[in-house]
């Protein structure tokens, strides 16, 4: 069950609102769910988000804000970077019993594109060569 997350049915009149709403917004908040740990926290930058949503920053700053002022998450700071912890009453990935777990540690995701460029140019010589390892190895 690395892949389960658990839903809390009174939120859906919320979550109805959201997807209707705020697409965008329910977008981000899927990929947070998508991306949390065990303790309902994930770690990314806008950038990331940007990315993976192909949206504006304008769009990432707006809807997170709009998740936080509705609760579903809770925006920390880990110096320049945030920590979303998404509100264990709607959603959670481990054990009902566990849910007082909550909050951190965190996954981490980054972006190659917000590494510098010698970093970058490594990782994707080794994913060249990777997927031509695979390549070969029929």
């Amino acid at each position: 069950f690395s892949r389960w997350s658990q839903f809390n049915l009174e939120h859906t009149k919320e979550l109805m609102w959201l997807a209707l709403k705020a697409p965008k917004a329910h977008a981000i908040l899927y990929f947070l769910v998508d991306q949390m740990d065990e303790y309902n926290a994930v770690m990314c930058s806008y950038q990331v988000l940007q990315e993976v949503l192909d949206v504006s920053y304008a769009t990432v700053a707006r809807n997170l804000k709009l998740l936080r002022d509705k609760g579903f998450i809770t925006i920390l700071k880990s110096g320049n970077s945030n920590v979303y912890a998404i509100n264990d009453s709607v959603y959670w990935k481990s054990w009902g019993d566990k849910k007082q777990y909550s909050k951190f540690p965190a996954n981490v995701i980054l972006a190659l594109s917000e590494q510098d460029e010698e970093y970058r140019q490594i990782c994707l010589a080794d994913f060249e060569k990777d997927k031509l390892k695979s390549l070969t190895k029929k």
